[in-house]
């Protein structure tokens, strides 16, 4: 609606680039923050400006839907600013994942009563073999 507004709903550049700031934009706070009118516009003031296609500005476009200027700059900046922000370090992650899975197998075999390779662990108490364990006499026999 609001490219056709503006007349370039034909731009199919302009449609999408809009859409991918839209989406990336997800990634941050301002759907919380403001209007879903002002977030549209917010990125179609960013698709054109990437792609440097001339929007009306006497008086600006955004103007129409109720979105003020200051709103739709503190958009931007915050949508511009996932992409000079540094890629975590996946590889210490996965790392870290892996070693408490080993840590969780671990304990889960030892609470079965087996070694970590899945043979049976010999107690403290007397080994394996029942006639290590200690037993009782009777001496009523």
């Amino acid at each position: 609606m609001y490219l056709q507004v503006l007349e370039c709903e034909r731009n199919q550049t302009l449609v999408q680039t809009a859409w991918n700031y839209m989406n990336d934009s997800l990634r941050t706070s301002v759907f919380v923050r403001f209007k879903p009118e002002t977030i549209a516009c917010a990125c179609i003031y960013l698709a054109a400006r990437a792609l440097q296609i001339v929007l009306p500005n006497r008086p600006h476009w955004f103007v129409l839907f109720g979105a003020k200027e200051e709103e739709i700059q503190d958009i931007c900046i915050t949508t511009l600013k996932l992409y000079t922000r540094k890629k975590p370090n996946y590889e210490h992650v996965e790392k870290e994942v892996e070693k408490r899975k080993v840590a969780l197998q671990e304990a889960k075999l030892k609470a079965k009563g087996l070694n970590p390779d899945g043979t049976p662990a010999l107690s403290t108490l007397g080994g394996f073999s029942p006639g290590s364990k200690p037993c009782k006499y009777d001496e009523r026999q």
